[in-house]
């Protein structure tokens, strides 16, 4: 008989008051290790409460039961059958208490293989840091989530991202972490790194700051990119395509201490970084401005100001739309190209 087994049999014993000294001490010590021994302990007893008749099993005389039953129909114009299914289901009780406590046992049995989840989530605007269980620290950006196990206790350490988020992962050579985001899966033993990797953008992008990691693509099977310390790899949901370069790669850390770097970046790459920060959206149809490359650096501005400091240095001003609802709170702004 299994540890399992021997638990089982001295909780129906409790549960009848049969236990002894010894047997009820370890019961009870058994209920204080976690909240999930309690919870199966009261399932059961409520389960058997629910099925168990107001006397003992071991006391139904079967026999005299049987002659009763054809006593009473020889002086009753009832038909057997209906004395019998009584007889019937009075002993079909225990059979019921039986099943209900062994369906439960499977049902926790189950649940026991299931590892319970986690969702990490930050606000547009926020940036917050978390432990996770194995030690590795993960900062989460703006209207970021990360999807994770509460204990990690597989082969890998598999996490979900939506959003942005910086990894300084714990060495664990045998059970690598692995960041989903998207179509990209990043996959790291002990390392430092950022994925930035929104759903509605058209770019996902990882930077590695220290060690190494693999990526590979849902879209592209049997590629793996291996990367070095100060590669940016970007990745072009559209056509499945991405390039590597090897770079100074500190704007893409620089949001975890409040700043903003934009360092030649174009100006379509400049709105949607500040989409991501601030939860806004900004259409802009000009080629021209598109593609201007522009350099500044921010440091905690709200987006009012940012705007402000834009239009100071380029031919465009911001129309934010108020006729049309904004999902989420999403701000919503034209950008007019200044003639």
């Amino acid at each position: 008989m299994n540890s399992t087994d021997q638990m089982d049999e001295l909780i129906l014993k409790y549960i009848k008051g049969v236990a002894d000294e010894n047997e009820r001490i370890s019961v009870e010590n058994w209920l204080s290790e976690s909240p999930d021994n309690v919870r199966q302990f009261n399932a059961l007893k409520s389960i058997l409460d629910a099925c168990s008749p107001s006397f003992e099993y071991d006391s139904i005389d079967v026999d005299k039961a049987y002659s009763d039953v054809i006593g009473k129909s020889s002086r009753s114009t009832r038909p057997f059958l209906f004395y019998f299914q009584r007889v019937a289901a009075v002993l079909f009780l225990p059979l019921v208490a039986l099943s209900a406590f062994m369906a439960i046992r499977s049902w926790m049995g189950a649940k026991e293989q299931i590892t319970p989840t986690q969702k990490l989530s930050v606000p547009f605007g926020a940036v917050s840091e978390f432990v996770l269980s194995d030690g590795s620290k993960v900062s989460l950006g703006s209207g970021s989530s990360l999807e994770c196990p509460v204990m990690f206790d597989g082969k890998s350490r598999v996490v979900t991202l939506h959003g942005e988020a910086l990894f300084n992962v714990s060495a664990d050579a045998s059970h690598p972490f692995i960041v989903n985001a998207g179509q990209m899966s990043v996959t790291a033993v002990g390392t430092e790194f950022t994925v930035n990797s929104y759903d509605r953008d058209s770019l996902s992008v990882v930077a590695l700051k220290k060690g190494a990691v693999n990526v590979n693509f849902a879209s592209r099977p049997g590629t793996c990119v291996k990367m070095e310390p100060n590669d940016i790899l970007t990745f072009h949901k559209s056509n499945s395509d991405y390039d590597v370069v090897s770079d100074d790669s500190e704007k893409w850390y620089c949001w975890t201490t409040g700043r903003i770097v934009f360092a030649k970046d174009r100006f379509d790459a400049v709105l949607t970084r500040l989409e991501q920060l601030y939860n806004a959206e900004f259409c802009l149809d000009d080629p021209v401005i598109r593609s201007y490359l522009y350099r500044a650096t921010f440091y905690n501005e709200p987006l009012d100001e940012i705007m402000n400091i834009i239009q100071m240095s380029l031919p465009v001003s911001f129309k934010r739309r108020l006729d049309q609802e904004e999902e989420g709170g999403r701000r919503k702004y034209d950008v007019v190209v200044l003639k």
